[in-house]
């Protein structure tokens, strides 16, 4: 092979080019300074940073921020060579690791993730990859049969001196085939069937530090894995969410055309990482359109809450109408699970124990469900029974004035918003009752709040006849 010295000057700029391309792309993203400084991805910090206590992480991100280059890629590199840089926020292996990758389907993990991690199919020694081509073990790669150049396991040299192991999966393989490895971690980019998701994490069982990473764009919605993320939070368990105004490298140009040329239900997703819930959303409005930053609410606007009780979840949103637009604004939300009436009417009062409420609760049947509201009643609520008989007629309600400008939401309302996100129509068009709670509080409040709304003043007067009392007796 002729050293640098013999080559002429285009063989030379050649030559370095591709060793350029060798070297490794690890050593090149989130630099100290400049316009791609790390101090300008503050919530890729966050998504390294949570895998210090965290098992489980999960990036919900908009396109084009990184997710795949720059979060997941970068992170399984630094695991399996051991070169942190000195700024690293995150776990740190002392030791050679076992590792998966697995994707959507064969092709979309090997031009995706091999491809970020190693470089081109079938290319792989010509580098473009985040880990160097000189610690592969090129001899000892394995590809999967039909696999179009997929990876099915290779060797990377670890700074200790050992070799970290790599497999590669895709979710289209049947579920045997996460069976038996016992693993340190894994990246799992795509939206994840749950069932493969618990099964790698079974792969951890001897690992000192176990790290699932967890890496999309949630174009298919609020599946299952994305529910148990963001619904049922455990202490094993972090959601890092990554949109276009958190990185720095996103033109404004590509933003607006790929915006432009997105459905509106998408939009929220693509450039926000929102759960999509494509054309089965029950409210499919944009965010932007129906909130507003909290302000101070007048005191000739009359207000009342819509309620939604029950064992498992009881839900109350507050709203307060300004007569002169015709306009609900939603303030206020409660919502907790699995506590007595008397809890729940406590913190009902506390938002205000003038204001008057109306609306459900579940039960057996109807009841059960007036005794409950009943028992609510009894607590020192102003809770009158809403109208059960039409739900279509009172969700098309609430969808009009969200639509129209006429129903206006509270920035602050996070959990309201949660299931803003979720409330989706199943495949044959019905409702899908799962974590709507707020959502028939608020169909409540919408379709018949306004019998029930009160200033402080008008609920606070005393009756107009009401009987006098005499002092003394009668002469």
């Amino acid at each position: 092979m002729a050293t640098l010295a013999e080559l002429d000057v285009e063989q030379l700029i050649d030559e370095l080019a591709r060793r350029e391309q060798r070297k490794g792309k690890i050593y090149d993203l989130f630099p100290k300074d400049g316009p791609f400084a790390r101090d300008k991805y503050q919530q890729h910090m966050a998504f390294f940073h949570a895998g210090n206590d965290k098992a489980a992480r999960l990036a919900l991100a908009a396109n084009g921020v990184g997710k795949t280059m720059s979060m997941g890629g970068y992170e399984t590199a630094l695991h399996m060579t051991g070169l942190y840089p000195d700024w690293w926020c995150g776990i740190r292996y002392t030791k050679p690791v076992r590792w998966w990758v697995a994707g959507k389907t064969k092709m979309t993990t090997r031009d995706n993730q091999q491809s970020v991690l190693i470089g081109r199919p079938n290319a792989e020694q010509e580098g473009g990859g985040l880990i160097p081509t000189d610690l592969i073990d090129f001899d000892g790669l394995r590809r999967w049969p039909s696999g179009g150049g997929l990876v099915q396991s290779l060797r990377v040299r670890h700074v200790s001196g050992g070799w970290s192991y790599m497999g590669m999966r895709s979710y289209d393989q049947d579920l045997d085939a996460f069976f038996g490895e016992n693993l340190d971690g894994a990246w799992m980019d795509e939206p994840a069937p749950i069932l493969i998701f618990s099964e790698i994490m079974a792969r951890f069982r001897g690992s000192e530090h176990p790290t699932m990473m967890v890496t999309f764009t949630p174009k298919k919605g609020s599946t299952d894995l994305v529910r148990m993320f963001l619904n049922e939070p455990d202490d094993s368990r972090e959601v890092i969410n990554c949109t276009w105004d958190d990185v720095p490298h996103l033109d404004e140009k590509w933003k607006a055309d790929t915006l432009a040329n997105t459905p509106e239900y998408m939009r929220d997703t693509v450039s926000k990482g929102v759960p999509s819930l494509g054309v089965g959303a029950v409210f499919p409005i944009q965010e932007k359109h129906i909130l507003v930053d909290p302000f101070e609410i007048p005191d000739h606007w009359p207000r009342a809450y819509g309620f939604d009780g029950g064992w498992h979840n009881t839900a109350a949103v507050w709203g307060a109408y300004n007569k002169d637009t015709e306009t609900w604004y939603l303030y206020s939300e409660h919502k907790r699970g699995k506590a007595e009436p008397p809890i729940h009417a406590a913190a009902i009062k506390a938002r205000g124990h003038w204001i008057s409420g109306v609306g459900d609760a579940y039960a057996t049947n109807q009841s059960d469900g007036e005794k409950v509201i009943d028992l609510y009643r009894a607590e020192g609520l102003k809770l009158h029974k809403g109208d059960k008989r039409d739900k279509e007629a009172r969700v098309e309600c609430v969808r009009v004035g969200l639509a129209t400008g006429k129903v206006k939401v509270f920035s602050t309302l996070q959990e309201w918003l949660r299931e803003y996100r979720e409330y989706h129509y199943d495949d044959n068009g019905k409702l899908v009752k799962e974590n709507d709670h707020l959502m028939d509080a608020t169909q409540h409040l919408i379709f018949e709040g306004r019998h029930f709304a009160k200033t402080k003043a008008m609920a606070t007067q005393p009756p107009m006849h009401a009987p006098t009392r005499t002092f003394g007796r009668k002469i």
